[in-house]
């Protein structure tokens, strides 16, 4: 996780992502993981469905999740693409650290939380049969 305050980097933060996810894909090709940005003050809940889509933020938190066939890989692809935000080589920025604070220095680990199935299905003659709905009228 890491946050965000600084203005300029704000404004650019799609390019800060794809610097970091193309120092990620140099260092582990194209396949064999997933990487994930969600930017909470800007979609990170909703995404691409959020409706208020001019919304601005003065501060982000960037959550980076990555996901790989083993643990250590999974870790280091989110380790990979969380610190190169940091050097994110961005326009009118004339030195090489950058403008986004970590949370902490090592990767928070899930748990397999990728897999499930929905396997409790209960055949139903009317959709509103599981559904009980009383009425009562109410009046003076």
């Amino acid at each position: 996780m890491v946050g965000i305050r600084d203005p300029y980097t704000i404004a650019h933060i799609d390019q800060v992502i794809q610097w970091a996810k193309d120092q990620v894909k140099e260092k582990f090709s194209e396949s064999g993981y997933e990487l994930y940005y969600h930017v909470y003050g800007r979609n990170g809940v909703m995404g691409d469905l959020e409706p208020l889509k001019d919304a601005r933020s003065h501060e982000l938190c960037v959550v980076v999740q990555g996901i790989a066939p083993t643990k250590e890989m999974a870790e280091e692809v989110c380790m990979t693409g969380t610190r190169q935000m940091f050097y994110a080589r961005l326009p009118q920025v004339k030195g090489t650290a950058g403008g986004v604070a970590f949370l902490l220095d090592e990767v928070l680990a899930a748990s397999p939380a990728y897999r499930w199935t929905l396997n409790h299905t209960v055949a139903a003659d009317h959709p509103l049969e599981l559904f009980p709905v009383h009425l009562t009228e109410a009046g003076i």
